[in-house]
């Protein structure tokens, strides 16, 4: 028998469609700001949430940036969307075109992720204004797709893709359906100093007396319990294929 398993991941971080922010004195530099907040990830795909804020009054907007990893986006809520390569390019619908200095408008992405990876795009533009934007740290593996024999192990590594600004603790999962998958250690720790080291997670296979393959997950789940971050990493569907 032997295990594949591939890598998916999603983030979540709350925020509000529409929130309203003092406005800039008239001497202040008004700059845009964006957040991207990763959600639910399918495997296949996922979904991210933009907030779009002009950083003055605004009667129309375009929204440009470049996404990663052969990324598609498949669908845009509350936008237009064009798709170059890996340039997008977002503008207002008809009725969230009007943006008052000092709120936001939401956009929600459903993207195509052929990688298996759920990178951010590394800078957002608004009106061709470069914004105040950054990344959330994202859980990266070694590898998205891995086989492990019955009765043996495999292992990959795990590290995330910035600095956080606290510890994280990742809580390593282990899944069971028809054969049983164990995964350790139970919680890998990364903290700014060590964020990009990768850390070792070994995944093995118990054996079992079918010849049926059968398939489950590993989860990797994320918090540093603060409002502002929150993510989980699910290894892709474990495959049990017996010999």
């Amino acid at each position: 028998m032997r295990i594949i398993a591939r890598i998916l991941s999603a983030a979540a971080l709350g925020a509000t469609a529409l929130v309203a922010a003092p406005a800039p004195a008239a001497h202040a530099a008004t700059t845009c700001a964006v957040t991207y907040n990763q959600g639910p990830n399918w495997g296949s795909g996922f979904s991210a949430t933009l907030h779009l804020t002009p950083g003055v009054a605004v009667t129309s907007w375009r929204a440009t940036f470049d996404v990663e990893d052969q990324q598609v986006i498949t669908a845009a809520h509350y936008a237009n969307l064009v798709q170059t390569g890996r340039h997008i390019t977002l503008t207002n619908l008809s009725f969230n075109g009007v943006i008052p200095a000092g709120l936001s408008t939401q956009v929600l992405l459903m993207f195509s992720n052929p990688t298996g990876t759920n990178a951010p795009p590394p800078s957002f533009a608004i009106n061709s204004q470069t914004c105040t934007y950054t990344p959330q740290p994202q859980i990266l593996s070694s590898v998205h797709t891995f086989s492990v024999p019955e009765g043996g192990a495999t292992t990959f590594t795990v590290r995330l893709s910035r600095a956080p600004t606290v510890d994280i603790q990742v809580r390593v999962w282990s899944s069971s359906t028809g054969t049983v998958i164990t995964a350790g250690p139970g919680m890998l720790t990364f903290t700014p100093a060590n964020w990009n080291l990768p850390q070792t997670v070994t995944v093995q296979a118990a054996e079992d007396a079918d010849s049926i393959d059968n398939s489950g997950w590993v989860p990797l789940t994320q918090n540093n319990f603060t409002p502002q971050m929150y993510a989980t990493h699910v290894p892709r569907p474990v495959q049990d294929d017996n010999d």
